[in-house]
């Protein structure tokens, strides 16, 4: 395995080289690299959204639940995939295409909010980011590890490969990079997942997918595997994701510029979702149903191991094409963010420009932007370096993966309400700054106790599975009621 790892290694390198040689000379100017004109084609606007929830977590996460739930995780993704529909109401009232439009999704919180409520979004937002990826390497290092079982510094030294080629084409070429390099990435993952499922479809058969066994069409599974609980929670965070998350925001801006560009691109980016990883994620784990010695580490190993009935080089070639869509799925998830994140800080934390003013006029000066460009390109190294810090603190087990993945939900749900509110025109009837700090308390209390192994109460599973809920609910107390005029 570790020789097909360093093959789909060098083709992913190929691939990223091939895809932004013919932008080398392109010169950066903020309208451009954070923002892609304004002017980016609805498809590859849905090759963004998609490849933001196309993570090698997302595809283990529904390959697990496929294998533990059957078709029950298709249908779970089904309420991630809702959440880019929950966004169209507030676009057919014009409301999200002008706030995408005019501004970052915390300099509109700044805005409507005050200064205070924008600065703790940003933290809760980079927090989210930091984790979130962190996590993402460490899936993959698992993967990685569970397929060599070898060399741990050669282990851990894979994920930071990933990030480092996300970090080099983000920071030379902003977004006008990053959607060319998803969009070729996503035709090849698309296609590449697609024939593995066909493949594992043809050998065994339509009827074994529906057998009992697989389908597993009982309520009480989810009960006995996810946890009533843990199903709402995920029902929550997955339905509200897409709301409050920067990179998300900053795809719609990079398609405002064309007519129904935000709806085409959420349409399409929604359906790509519903397919890869939410079907062929729940193929894959259907597939390992009748497998012995299936365990939460070694899954998508399990579902390799399902093509060695396959002669030598079909095996060899499939293997290498299923890593460097991996490789793929976990740049993906790392090149929105990191620019994300640093168009936060310049813009929205250290106020370097005005967002606001330049994308209402549409400038596309460059000769005097190199400062800011330093100052971005230092705040996306050191974002990266925290990031390889905490992921090698997972590495040496120095933190818990599961304690501090509920760290990025929590940090992305405490944003829902005051983006929500703010979508619909009524942010008057919200205090942003103390529903912000609640959720953020509320969760961080429930990650405390199960860190702390405090027995849990009142028939709660796990402290972890109400993380999302109470932190949502807490939120809700900054409310404001509208008193009756006497």
């Amino acid at each position: 395995m570790d020789v097909y790892i360093l093959i789909a290694a060098t083709i992913t390198i190929s691939i990223t080289l091939w895809v932004t040689a013919p932008a080398l000379r392109y010169r950066r100017t903020i309208l451009g690299y954070f923002w892609g004109d304004k002017t980016l084609e609805p498809k590859l606007g849905a090759h963004l959204l998609w490849s933001g929830s196309l993570s090698i977590n997302g595809l283990f996460y529904h390959t697990w639940l496929g294998y533990q739930v059957g078709i029950y995780s298709l249908f779970i993704q089904i309420i991630w995939v809702c959440g880019f529909f929950l966004l169209i109401p507030f676009l057919v009232k014009g409301r999200l295409k002008q706030l995408v439009a005019e501004n970052t999704l915390h300099g509109n919180i700044g805005t409507k909010y005050g200064r205070r409520v924008q600065l703790l979004a940003i933290a809760a937002s980079i927090l989210t980011f930091i984790t979130l990826s962190a996590w993402e390497m460490s899936v993959f290092e698992g993967f990685v590890t569970s397929g060599i079982g070898s060399d741990t510094q050669f282990v851990w030294g894979v994920p930071v490969f990933a990030l480092l080629v996300a970090f080099t084409y983000t920071i030379r070429g902003g977004l006008i990079f990053n959607s060319r390099v998803n969009a070729v990435f996503g035709r090849f993952t698309f296609l590449v997942l697609g024939i593995a499922a066909i493949l594992l479809v043809v050998q065994h058969g339509w009827s074994y997918y529906f057998s009992s066994a697989v389908f597993k069409w009982d309520w009480a599974i989810l009960g006995m595997t996810i946890g009533w609980l843990g199903l709402i929670s995920n029902a929550l965070f997955s339905l509200f994701w897409q709301t409050s998350e920067m990179s998300t925001w900053q795809n719609l801006t990079a398609v405002s510029g064309h007519q129904g560009g935000i709806k085409k691109s959420l349409i399409s980016g929604a359906l790509r979702i519903a397919i890869v990883p939410g079907l062929i994620g729940t193929i894959f784990g259907m597939s390992l149903a009748m497998t012995k010695g299936v365990n939460d580490s070694n899954v998508l190993i399990k579902v390799i191991e399902l093509f060695s009935n396959l002669s030598p080089w079909a095996y060899a070639v499939l293997v290498v094409a299923l890593l460097v869509a991996f490789f793929a799925a976990t740049l993906s998830t790392l090149d929105g963010q990191l620019l994300a994140s640093a168009k936060a800080i310049v813009f929205d934390a250290a106020k370097e420009r005005n967002a606001r003013e330049f994308l209402l006029s549409n400038r596309t000066d460059s000769g005097n932007d190199e400062r800011l460009f330093r100052i971005s390109d230092v705040v996306m190294v050191v974002i990266a370096i925290i990031i390889c810090a905490v992921t090698y603190a997972f590495h040496a087990g120095a933190l818990s993966l599961f304690d501090m993945v509920y760290v990025a939900v929590i940090g992305q749900i405490s944003l829902v309400l005051p983006t929500l509110f703010m979508l619909s025109g009524l942010e008057r009837y919200y205090r942003g700054f103390m529903g912000i700090l609640l959720g953020l308390i509320a969760g961080g209390v429930t990650i405390i106790l199960n860190v702390m192994q405090v027995p849990t109460i009142m028939g709660i599973d796990s402290w972890l599975n109400i993380a999302p809920i109470v932190s949502l609910l807490f939120g809700l107390l900054a409310i404001r009621i509208r008193r009756s005029k006497s």
